[in-house]
């Protein structure tokens, strides 16, 4: 029998904490940029309805209460994945690349919460690597959490991701 929420609170909290110490900033591709942050990452353009595709009015940060923008993205297997096919569940939404040390490192406790979550959706996106690498370390690694294809960086953009990994917990 699969334990309850407490169990993976506690390990999602400690994944987070891993999380916190964040790997190399995550610059997509198609980032638009008016300035540089110190540290070097891009600062987005004031008015990024023409560029990138963002809202005018999305907060610059993740806020309780607000709905998180929806996504189709394809799985390892080609199919697409959105993120209201999750609605009404708790949803866990990590940025990730096999190339990010602390990436790593979460992953396995992200791996024991889904596992012994009954109601927790996970969705791992990986961060603009190629499949055939994705599909081979998640084979590798044992992951059976969904794993989405961000190729282009642009789920990245519209979540404002600025560093791996970074993870978003979604109430229902």
């Amino acid at each position: 029998m699969r334990k309850r929420l407490p169990v993976w609170v506690s390990i999602l909290l400690m994944a987070l904490v891993v999380s916190a110490s964040a790997c190399a900033p995550a610059t997509p591709t198609p980032m638009p940029a008016t300035s540089t942050q110190p540290g070097g990452l891009p600062t987005l353009a004031p008015n990024t309805s023409e560029v990138g595709g963002l809202p005018d009015d999305m907060p610059a940060r993740p806020q309780k209460g607000l709905r998180a923008p929806e996504f189709v993205l394809l799985n390892l297997e080609g199919e697409e994945v959105s993120l209201s096919d999750s609605s009404g569940q708790p949803a866990l939404i990590n940025f990730w690349a096999t190339w990010c040390p602390p990436c790593l490192e979460e992953l396995p406790a992200i791996q024991a919460t889904y596992q012994n979550s009954d109601d927790l959706v996970v969705l791992g996106v990986n961060f603009q690597e190629r499949l055939t690498n994705v599909k081979s370390f998640v084979e590798q690694e044992g992951l059976t959490f969904p794993i989405l294809l961000d190729e282009e960086g642009r789920l990245a953009l519209l979540y404002r991701v600025r560093s791996l990994p970074t993870s978003f917990f979604l109430e229902p």
